[in-house]
């Protein structure tokens, strides 16, 4: 007979594999061409994760909890955050940033917040200067310029590629949906100048940085359902589903009453249609298959299996979009990319007693 410990192993392998790949579809030339934008896709994914929690009723009666609705919120956020990452700094640079800083948060929560013991505090420290100098070399690496590069400003021709959003109807299969503002000036004050003053690789780094953190709080109100509703982690994927169709038509309708693009969308909501269900289907059965790994084995030792990840998206990154070229650069971040999975093993084996 297969044992839980065996069994778990599996269903996080095959979360690892699932995360590493959700972001790939988004990716295709009529996406990038189309520059669909973030909330469109996310309604497309927040759709798929809504039906498919659905499928959890086969194994367990209907149970509702808030706190799943405060997960799928995390979650909305994060996701068009998430793609917006991609979209500016290539899935493997984006991917690399978030899986480590979700583990750093969420060692954070768990020692600060949640006050568990940690046997092995020195092997949990290597594991985060690991960690931490490992992503730091695949985000230098894969982009090919230092820190100071990525974040300095762009002028002239180069401007032109920070992408300024425009949304405006365009004829199906023509043009694309972002397009440089007329002016192509006088939004350079404040904090959303800065921001766009960056190139963007260095836009994407800072989105999934956030990224990190949001995703590393991401089973925080996961554990508190477990302590205060007594929801067992299948049951709480189907209010999970609930809330994230509410939240998304939620932030969907404030974007559009509150928003600058008013303007029909044109063609990206049909562009978008098939690669976007389609991640959102990956999300959904990687986001199942590690919540039911965490119920088979423990937290500490899911959650940062989950964030091998890194691995999958790395190679996509690498062998399939050409993300990084030359085999000295590719072995660096290859080589780096271990590291970060070797610093999360050390995080895990800490809390072994």
């Amino acid at each position: 007979m297969v044992s839980t410990e065996a069994t778990g192993l599996a269903w996080a392998l095959a979360s690892v594999f699932l995360f590493g790949s959700f972001a790939v579809p988004i990716k295709t030339p009529a996406m990038q061409q189309a520059r669909v934008h973030p909330i469109v896709i996310q309604c497309y994914k927040s759709t798929a994760c809504f039906v498919t929690s659905f499928l959890v009723l086969l194994l367990r009666d209907f149970k509702f909890s808030y706190w799943g609705v405060l997960g799928a919120g995390i979650w909305v956020l994060n996701g068009i955050a998430a793609i917006a990452a991609v979209q500016c700094a290539g899935i493997g640079v984006s991917q690399a940033i978030w899986s480590a800083v979700t583990i750093v948060v969420s060692f954070v929560w768990g020692t600060c917040y949640y006050r568990e013991n940690i046997p092995r505090l020195n092997l949990a420290i290597l594991g985060v200067v690991l960690m931490t100098g490992g992503v730091s070399s695949v985000g230098v690496v894969s982009s090919g310029q230092t820190l100071r590069s990525l974040l300095k400003p762009q002028d002239g021709a180069d401007r032109r590629d920070r992408g300024l959003v425009s949304y405006t109807k365009l004829e199906e299969g023509k043009g694309s949906d972002v397009e440089e503002d007329e002016a192509g000036r006088g939004k350079g004050s404040g904090a959303g100048g800065a921001l766009g003053a960056m190139s963007p690789r260095a836009r994407g780094v800072l989105l999934a940085i956030y990224v990190g953190v949001a995703n590393g709080s991401f089973m925080v109100p996961f554990k508190s359902a477990i302590q205060s509703s007594g929801l067992d982690a299948v049951e709480y994927v189907l209010s999970f589903g609930i809330g994230s169709a509410g939240i998304t038509a939620l932030v969907l309708a404030l974007w559009l009453l509150l928003g600058e693009h008013r303007k029909p969308l044109g063609p990206s909501w049909r562009i978008a249609l098939k690669p976007s269900l389609l991640t959102g289907l990956l999300w959904s059965g990687g986001n199942f298959c590690s919540i039911y790994a965490t119920q088979l084995l423990d937290l500490t030792v899911a959650w940062p299996l989950v964030q091998c990840q890194l691995l999958v998206s790395t190679a996509w990154g690498i062998f399939y979009y050409h993300e990084v070229q030359g085999r000295q650069r590719i072995a660096m971040v290859v080589g780096s990319s271990l590291v970060v999975v070797v610093g999360v093993l050390f995080l895990s084996l800490s809390k072994a007693s």
